[in-house]
């Protein structure tokens, strides 16, 4: 079976891109420590997963480890709020090093203004793996719509792995139940961004 390198030292998101490419690669963690510095500049969530997994590969290769990588990124579409919402900002737009209940408040603060099918929220998630010879491929999936609540409830984020918009986002699918609240069974009915993600991998991954 192939290995690939998650570009990532969060284990949430590990965890996450371990499923992406289930039966056909084994993801390992980055085999020595710390990681690769970059500046998270683009205009698009797909230009930075691109350079973020071009800079890790090129950082694992330059400690002699010759081996494919694979990074992700998301971020949330606001689009009733137009140029006043930047997906490629999600986990920094009201600052940095914000925990998530701090985004979670600030982000209903900052639509309290959009009523009724304004508040349509959405998810894109970019995968991007690059190769040692320098080939980079990019794929990408959008999320089933969702609604954006108009309140937080801080138990919901208390210890949260930092995926905090799933406490915030309300399923019309289910009754504008919370994601955060949705049974095993429930999630199984909803092919979200990484199901999609994922297919789209695995479609390559495992025919390479």
């Amino acid at each position: 079976m192939k290995c690939i390198v998650a570009g990532t030292t969060n284990p949430a998101k590990l965890a996450a891109v371990r499923t992406l490419v289930a039966s056909c690669a084994d993801v390992v963690e980055p085999p020595i420590p710390g990681q690769p510095e970059f500046d998270e500049a683009g205009s698009t969530v797909a230009e930075i997963a691109a350079a973020k997994a071009s800079v890790w590969s090129h950082w694992l290769a330059a400690h002699d480890i010759w081996l494919p990588v694979i990074v992700t990124d998301g971020g949330l579409t606001i689009p009733a709020l137009a140029d006043r919402w930047d997906p490629t900002r999600t986990r920094r737009f009201a600052g940095e090093d914000l925990s998530p209940l701090d985004l979670a408040h600030a982000l209903v603060e900052r639509a309290s203004g959009l009523h009724g099918t304004d508040r349509r929220i959405g998810w894109i998630e970019v995968a991007a793996i690059a190769r040692p010879d320098g080939d980079t491929t990019t794929y990408s999936a959008e999320s089933p719509a969702g609604m954006l609540a108009t309140s937080v409830r801080p138990d919901d984020l208390r210890g949260s792995d930092g995926f905090w918009v799933p406490a915030l986002w309300l399923c019309p699918e289910f009754g504008m139940k919370r994601l955060i609240d949705l049974t095993d069974e429930e999630r199984s009915r909803r092919p979200d961004h990484w199901d999609r993600l994922g297919a789209a991998i695995r479609a390559d991954l495992c025919v390479d």
